[in-house]
């Protein structure tokens, strides 16, 4: 178990490592200003809220790795409007994506959440970065 869970950090070392690479390229958001990131983990951790100013767009970057050993675990990326999108994250693996929000109403605010949070039944690590339009990310603790 030791051994998985140094595998692990060093896992998301790299990608965080990978995210800040990627954060200092140019991108749509760079003009816009703000940056802002947060850790989470689903062991200690209930979801995560990423916010824009409500004026201009932002970048979303999202790293995920599933340190689990079996069965799947899926993020759920909610919008606004109560529209979602989930992504399946499989155990052992990880899973990045950027996202561009801030330019409806309807995506001025993105909630991640894992869809099976149990504590220790897969739980989930992810590094979340925003750029631009003033966003803010924050992760919120269980309760």
């Amino acid at each position: 178990m030791r051994n998985l869970s140094i595998l692990a950090m060093v896992a998301v070392l790299g990608l965080v490592v990978t995210m800040w690479a990627l954060s200092l390229l140019e991108g749509p958001a760079k003009a816009a200003g703000g940056q802002d990131f947060t850790l989470f983990t689903s062991e200690t951790d209930d979801y995560v809220t990423c916010t824009g100013n409500g004026k201009s767009r932002f970048e979303m970057y999202v790293l995920a790795y599933n340190l689990g050993a079996d069965g799947g675990t899926a993020l759920r990326a909610t919008f606004t409007d109560g529209d979602f999108i989930p992504f399946e994250v499989p155990p052992g693996t990880s899973l990045g994506f950027t996202q561009v929000a801030g330019s409806s109403v309807f995506d001025q605010t993105i909630v991640l959440d894992v869809l099976d949070n149990s504590k220790n039944v897969n739980p989930i690590v992810m590094w979340v970065s925003v750029r631009g339009g003033g966003a803010t990310c924050s992760a919120t603790a269980l309760p």
